[in-house]
């Protein structure tokens, strides 16, 4: 049996009280050690060992043999440990989570999309089973439309999530080996495991067409998107950029050498980190390196760093945080780094999230909240604090709330490439919280 080791991550101060992940058992006999990797200075290895820490809680310890979603509680009495809530027992191992209102959808490989309804995190329900046409290897979940979209063996399938607990299939496209999906607006990234990049229109969610579609030199596991470039991790070619200025027109335009075989990309700030993987001759023991590339317009990805070598098979990562499992099982296998979360849950007070993407380029979307009964407002402003627009104002509910700003000002004119700031005023107690982000055009 491959072994799983939990591993999160979180950085910053946050509005939300719970965390929802997966994991799998692990024998306390064998060595584990969990690394957390700070984004801001991403050149420097700082590191904790042999713990976890995410947002104020602490996670360093072990679940029942089997795959599980696990939600963790809010501090309580100024305890930084946060205790175990609530465990919910799954068939298979998850590839993927994805959060809406007080549904979670799980992309569970090949046991379909999983449907847990969230309504009370202290008893977790798992509702439904979705079926896939074979192995659902990653979601994603479009809030302004309630449209789910799913990567599966061969295709990319969109589900109706008006009625959250029971999604409907509403489109299907076949697009060949779809192994992991973006979205921005209403168009979908595909990274294909024989393709390459294919670019989707989900104008009509019922009726998703090709847009476009470029070749990765070989096949691609992974894709993220930063400005107007998308990034494939390739087994085959290595880190592959493509440039999707115009989405129906992908081109390639170069591929930065990996170490080993591309197998994930993540994207944080001007920085990328690439999971790469390769067998050690002889063996079957795995050599995984996290390899840190410098990002930059119209430019291949410059390789600053490798910031870990050890037995990986994935990364997580949420605000300014990266995290990774380092060991193996006794056949030399790499454990599995699971997918975190954040719950939209009940905030004492106020909070204000970072927005995303970042940089972003049409739109960026956050959550803030303000506490019961406060009244304030959401502000974007320039580099030099001149308010450009304000995109709501209201009265607070202990709630966390979604926007999306369109690099717009008030009037509706695009506004220029730059650096933004959100700004959440709260005009009951006169606090304020930013954020920036910057509008890449």
């Amino acid at each position: 049996m491959i072994v799983c080791l939990l591993v999160v991550l979180a950085g910053g101060a946050a509005a939300w009280d719970c965390a929802v992940w997966t994991s799998e058992y692990a024998p306390t006999a064998w060595t584990i050690r969990s690394y957390v990797h700070w984004l801001d200075e991403p050149t420097a290895q700082v590191y904790a060992a042999d713990r976890a820490i995410i947002g104020g809680f602490d996670v360093n310890g072990w679940g029942p043999d089997y795959p599980f979603l696990s939600i963790f509680g809010p501090e309580t009495g100024g305890n930084p440990v946060r205790e175990l809530q609530a465990q919910l027992a799954l068939a298979v191992f998850p590839e993927a989570i994805v959060l809406a209102g007080d549904a979670a959808y799980v992309a569970a490989g090949p046991g379909g999309i999983l449907v847990v309804d969230l309504a009370n995190l202290a008893a977790p329900v798992l509702v439904a089973t979705l079926p896939t046409n074979g192995s659902c290897r990653d979601i994603a979940w479009d809030a302004e439309r309630d449209v789910l979209v799913s990567a599966e063996w061969d295709s990319i399938r969109t589900w109706s999530t008006a009625n959250r607990t029971a999604p409907e299939r509403i489109g299907a496209l076949r697009v060949g080996q779809a192994m992991a999906v973006e979205l921005r607006d209403e168009t979908a990234f595909v990274a294909n495991g024989t393709l390459g990049l294919a670019v989707l229109d989900l104008t009509l969610p019922e009726a998703p067409t090709l847009l476009g579609q470029a070749p990765a030199g070989g096949n691609a596991y992974d894709v993220a998107l930063w400005g107007d470039q998308a990034l494939l991790a390739s087994p085959t070619a290595g880190l592959v950029r493509i440039d999707i200025t115009d989405p129906a027109l992908p081109t390639w335009r170069s591929v930065s050498p990996l170490s080993g075989e591309g197998v994930q990309v993540l994207v944080h700030g001007d920085f990328a980190y690439v999971l790469s993987a390769r067998v050690e001759p002889f063996g079957v023991d795995y050599l995984d390196d996290v390899q840190l590339f410098q990002l930059a317009e119209g430019r291949r990805p410059v390789l600053l760093a490798t910031v870990l070598h050890a037995p990986l098979q994935k990364l997580a990562k949420a605000g300014d945080f990266l995290a990774v499992a380092k060991g193996a099982d006794v056949l030399g296998l790499p454990w599995r780094c699971p997918i975190v979360v954040p719950v939209p849950d009940q905030p004492a007070s106020g909070g204000l999230d970072q927005p995303f993407p970042n940089p972003f380029n049409p739109a960026a979307t956050f959550r803030f909240a303000l506490p019961a009964g406060h009244r304030g407002r959401v502000e974007i402003c320039d580099a030099r604090g001149r308010r450009i627009t304000t995109l709501w104002r209201g009265e607070g509910d202990a709630r966390p709330h979604e926007a999306t700003w369109r690099g717009t000002d008030a009037q509706g004119r695009a506004v220029a490439s730059g650096t933004y700031v959100f700004v959440l005023r709260d005009e009951t107690d006169g606090t304020t919280r930013t954020r920036r982000a910057s509008l890449l055009k």
